[in-house]
């Protein structure tokens, strides 16, 4: 196609179709290292004789990036091409990164003396994973339009999903058949094909598609910051803000039960109900995967009856789950109705999950966006990992059955303090922020 005819495609302000399916297509990507370093590759090392010790500590160095994605966000927020569109650069470096990452999985053939190496390619790849999440996060802020979140999140969370099992399961063949040299082209040949996509749409008309090629920032265009140390805060004082600490509160609280059955479901389910450790982990897959499409077809029904409700019914919806695992505790054994009462949650969870996502965007200011958005994200997980460490006491205190009671308490108490939130004092709070900050 000749340069000149790219000029008259779309760009992502103007069709909410191109947005919905880039942004699921994104997100998509960033699944894909995800799936290559949690599911297949451990799967893998184990089989070609590496110690139990050894994978962990590789799958636990991979993860860290999306532990400290947040540092990324005003770097984003102060510097980009804004000829080419605020997020976008970032977007693109952030793929031709992943392929560069996974391109060099070629040069390692020996896991056994090379597994650092290894274990540094696969930070790599979760860092430029994690760094284009903010990114994108920091684009859909400023180009979603309010009625289109529902959707948007139900569709990314789902992209994301996919990603994983996409990469799980293709990238195992891949190792099997020709080592980590053929589970890096698949990767790299993944992201090569997005990039393309990413390199014909710009984020508003008129911008460049490349540094050469002609265009210009667009009028309408989040101005960047100028100092990161004013960012940071900016992003200080939005998220000291009442209806931001009150959305921070229900989030901690929501992922603080969330961590805890990391543990406590496996746990109840191989230990006190019989169940195989690799059938766990199927249905777990497969239901998770189940859910996340069908959170899709729920995204127009949230952005009809508003995130707010929907976000309350969504954790309704998760209290009447828990309190029916209560009641219903001693027929979980019976894999028929377990198996059913594991795909209701992971549902309940993937709505709730949805909503969230879409409702902190809301919180969030296009100057400061990629940072805000990543900030509320990485409090989110401090919940998670502190449900993981409070399950043993918790599990002490009220066992496994009681559990299902502290969950149902902890979501309704979550939905009536949502019923407080007021989503226009929060915008008019945020933009009078901004204006005085701007003022001096």
């Amino acid at each position: 196609m000749h340069i000149r005819s790219l000029a008259t495609l779309p760009a992502l302000s103007e069709k909410a179709w191109l947005r919905l399916t880039l942004f699921t297509v994104f997100y998509w990507v960033q699944g894909l290292p995800l799936g290559f370093s949690s599911i297949a590759l451990p799967a893998w090392l184990l089989a070609q004789g590496l110690t139990p010790m050894q994978v962990s500590g590789l799958t636990g160095v991979a993860g860290l990036p999306w532990a400290f994605k947040l540092f990324a966000g005003p770097l984003m927020d102060r510097f980009s091409v804004p000829a080419m569109g605020i997020r976008r650069p970032w977007v693109l470096g952030m793929q031709l990164m992943i392929a560069l990452s996974a391109a060099s999985l070629l040069f390692i053939h020996d896991v056994d003396t090379e597994l650092a190496i290894l274990t540094a390619l696969c930070f790599a790849l979760n860092s430029f994973a994690a760094a284009q999440d903010v990114a994108v996060d920091g684009m859909a802020v400023s180009l979603l339009r309010e009625s289109e979140r529902g959707r948007a999140n139900a569709l990314m969370a789902a992209g994301q999903v996919i990603g994983i099992s996409t990469m799980g399961s293709t990238a195992t063949k891949a190792l099997n058949s020709g080592g980590l040299p053929a589970a890096g082209l698949l990767l790299g040949a993944m992201i090569l094909a997005v990039s393309i996509c990413t390199l014909l749409f710009r984020e508003r008309p008129g911008e460049k598609l490349m540094p050469w090629t002609g265009g210009q920032a667009h009028p309408e265009a989040p101005q960047l910051e100028a100092n990161i140390v004013k960012i940071v805060g900016k992003i200080g004082r939005s998220l000291l803000l009442p209806m931001s600490l009150l959305l921070i509160g229900i989030e901690i609280l929501n992922r603080t039960i969330a961590g805890m059955t990391i543990v406590w479901f496996p746990d109840l389910a191989i230990n006190r109900l019989g169940y195989l450790d690799t059938s766990w982990a199927d249905w777990f897959s497969i239901l998770g995967a189940i859910a996340a499409v069908l959170g899709v077809f729920c995204g127009p029904l949230i952005d009809r009856l508003g995130l707010k409700r929907s976000l309350v019914a969504a954790l309704i919806l998760n209290a009447f789950v828990y309190f029916l695992l209560f009641l219903s505790f001693d027929k979980l054994a019976n894999p028929s109705f377990g198996i059913f009462a594991l795909g209701l949650m992971q549902l309940a969870l993937q709505l709730m999950f949805v909503c969230l996502i879409a409702i902190f965007m809301t919180l969030c200011h296009a100057k400061v966006a990629a940072s805000q958005f990543a900030v509320y994200m990485a409090l989110g997980n401090v919940g998670r990992q502190s449900g993981i460490f409070v399950y043993p006491i918790c599990k002490d205190w009220f066992d496994l059955k009681g559990l299902f009671i502290v969950g149902a308490l902890g979501y309704l108490l979550c939905a009536a303090l949502l019923l407080t939130f007021r989503e226009a004092s929060h915008r008019l709070r945020l933009e009078r922020l901004f204006e005085r900050d701007s003022s001096k």
